[in-house]
């Protein structure tokens, strides 16, 4: 077996990953392959190219990371369910059920959610990526204000007003901020209408750039100064009527949220 080169493996979900150690020389497609089928019977073998192992690192909201494909998206925030699991949110065009989610090349965690086999529309959808246990201890929960200072993160539970002032990213790799301008989108694609809200940057500077999709937008209220996540970044309008190209459409948190926690029969905090 170690002469394949395999140094390890996940099998989740019917998915099997094979991990492939750095130093091996003249592994080929067919020999993991013949290793993979001596580990289980009736697998069915999906060849990904991967020579990571399992290392440590720190993850912070805001994180850029890539799935298998090595398309880059934005683990939004991090929450905890009723049982302490880790979990962090994203949007599920960057990933879905059984995807694993890399930070470079270290694999930091696999995506529960949307469930696709209840044949669920991707529209409207957060998807929710399981942190692994061993960087539980090392994941930056506390987010920031513009201001700079470090409060407890909440949901945002109603529709927010037009041209509120929003935000998004982090003290260290800087914030950008926009305004609402529409909290009442409804946008026709082919796999089903998208609620939104949509969301224009300050000083005619976009709000949005590649890898953003996952991010979470926040506004801090000004009624009492708590900071609360409002919706998460879905892309930007390129071609759509009636709307400014590079505007950015995002995706209700609250909702989705809570289609999440009727499914799975638990409830979120939020850090």
């Amino acid at each position: 077996m170690r002469d394949s080169g395999y140094a390890g493996h996940v099998y989740i979900n019917r998915r099997l990953t094979l991990y492939v150690s750095k130093s091996a020389k003249g592994v080929t497609k067919d020999a993991l392959i013949e290793a993979a089928e001596e580990l289980f019977d009736d697998v069915k073998c999906e060849y990904v190219w991967k020579t990571n192992t399992i290392k440590s690192c720190t993850l912070q909201h805001g994180e850029k990371c890539e799935n298998v494909s090595q398309r880059r998206g934005t683990l939004g925030t991090f929450a905890k369910n009723c049982t302490g699991n880790l979990y962090a949110l994203t949007v599920p065009h960057f990933v879905k059920e059984g995807d694993i989610v890399y930070r470079d090349t270290i694999e930091i965690g696999t995506c529960i959610w949307p469930r696709m086999d209840q044949g669920m529309s991707l529209m409207n959808e957060i998807a929710v990526v399981n942190i692994r246990k061993q960087f539980e201890e090392n994941c930056t929960l506390i987010h920031e204000t513009l201001s700079g200072e470090a409060q407890h993160f909440g949901l945002y539970t109603q529709n927010p007003r037009v041209y509120s002032q929003v935000f998004k990213g982090r003290q260290n790799t800087g914030f950008m901020t926009g305004r609402i301008v529409s909290s009442e989108a409804r946008l026709p694609y082919k796999d089903g209408p998208l609620q939104a809200y949509l969301i224009e940057g300050d000083d005619q500077t976009p709000f949005i750039i590649g890898g953003d999709s996952g991010d979470v937008v926040k506004l801090v209220r000004e009624e009492n100064g708590e900071l609360k996540g409002v919706s998460v970044i879905f892309g930007e309008a390129l071609e759509l009527p009636g709307i400014e190209r590079g505007t950015c459409i995002t995706i209700p948190l609250r909702a989705a949220v809570n289609r999440f926690e009727a499914c799975y029969g638990t409830n979120l905090t939020f850090r």
